[in-house]
């Protein structure tokens, strides 16, 4: 819960994706924002961090392609900085 967040839904595989080198990668949830953005959300297992750095990498262009209209988390258990899931939210919805 989110006081910037009006709904969100789970993306299901063929809803949306986001072209990869060699296939297509699928963010995990949508979630509408009350100023009319719509915020993807990729959640990653720590295991999986290393083996996943395409899909950040194309979350990260696309965010900075939608000019601000649709950022992009990739959420992690505890990240770099040791912030849980819902403070990388926090950050990101306050610096976008």
């Amino acid at each position: 819960m989110h006081q910037q967040i009006g709904r969100w839904m789970t993306n299901v595989v063929g809803m949306f994706d986001l072209p990869l080198a060699t296939s297509t990668f699928h963010p995990d949830f949508f979630a509408e924002l009350k100023d009319g953005r719509v915020l993807l959300v990729e959640n990653k297992g720590e295991h999986l961090i290393e083996h996943e750095q395409q899909k950040k990498n194309i979350g990260g262009r696309w965010e900075e392609k939608s000019g601000g209209k649709s950022p992009f988390l990739w959420a992690v258990k505890k990240d770099e900085h040791g912030r849980d899931v819902h403070r990388q939210l926090q950050d990101k919805l306050a610096q976008s």
